[in-house]
């Protein structure tokens, strides 16, 4: 639940001057959400009926990690082409 409340106030309030950093930001409070969840449920068994269910989750917690790994530097190279063209 406090991972669902500062996801709606950093995304009211954008608290940093690029928008890159707020879009960086708020897939961290979204990774944050579905690790935090996945985990739940994995730690309930609460889909324990559903075969394979904690491998899937598994792969999707580790994906959803990932993936920052490969958005940080998108959004850096982003911020240097921008300022490269702005200050030229």
């Amino acid at each position: 639940m406090m991972s669902v409340v500062f996801m709606k106030l950093y995304n009211y309030y954008k608290p940093y001057d690029d928008n890159t950093d707020d879009i960086l930001q708020e897939y961290a409070q979204y990774q944050i959400f579905f690790t935090l969840f996945s985990g739940l449920v994995i730690r309930t068994n609460a889909l324990a009926g559903l075969s394979y269910i904690n491998a899937i989750l598994s792969v999707f917690i580790i994906t959803v990690n990932l993936f920052s790994t490969f958005l940080t530097p998108y959004l850096v190279s982003h911020i240097f082409y921008i300022y490269i063209i702005l200050y030229k």
